[in-house]
């Protein structure tokens, strides 16, 4: 028996019938109430598929579970497709919420993996931010601008 094993087993202490065993430090002083706060058994998020992996996704298959790869049934891609198969090809995409918010997550995770984290980094990504910032400030501030411009007498 480990040290650990033998300070464990000395700190349970048994009264009667049952066994008592020390709260840890950073529990709930109320037993259970951490259980009732967990909010994925609150809302029961699992049935929606929130926190779980994808439906297609087999880590015996798969291995390593990486964010930008899609592991549904693979189809042909936008780029290779004619006009006369346009109509099918949409048809097969699924629109539900979940699905939409899974291509945005696996982009924002491409987009991380080639802008963000690659072997030698560029200051193109914190240029993107800059450029980001300026055109939604200048988009938020476009009514105000133009319309002290349309007010005023002088012109150049």
């Amino acid at each position: 028996m480990g040290e650990v094993a033998k300070k464990a087993a000395a700190e349970v202490a048994v009264v009667g019938d049952s066994v008592i065993k020390p709260r840890p430090f950073f529990g709930s002083p109320i037993p259970g109430l951490r259980d009732n706060l967990n909010v994925a058994k609150v809302l029961r998020l699992k049935t929606f598929g929130i926190g779980c992996y994808p439906e297609g996704y087999n880590p015996r298959v798969h291995g390593a579970y990486h964010e930008m790869v899609f592991y549904g049934k693979p189809d042909k891609r936008f780029c290779d497709l004619t006009l006369k198969e346009l109509p099918s090809w949409l048809t097969r995409r699924s629109y539900t919420p979940f699905a939409l918010w899974g291509g945005v997550t696996r982009t924002v995770a491409r987009y991380r993996h080639h802008w963000w984290f690659p072997l030698k980094a560029s200051p193109a990504p914190i240029m993107h931010l800059l450029l980001f910032w300026y055109f939604s400030c200048y988009y938020l501030s476009f009514k105000v601008l133009h319309a002290t411009h349309r007010k005023s007498f002088y012109h150049w």
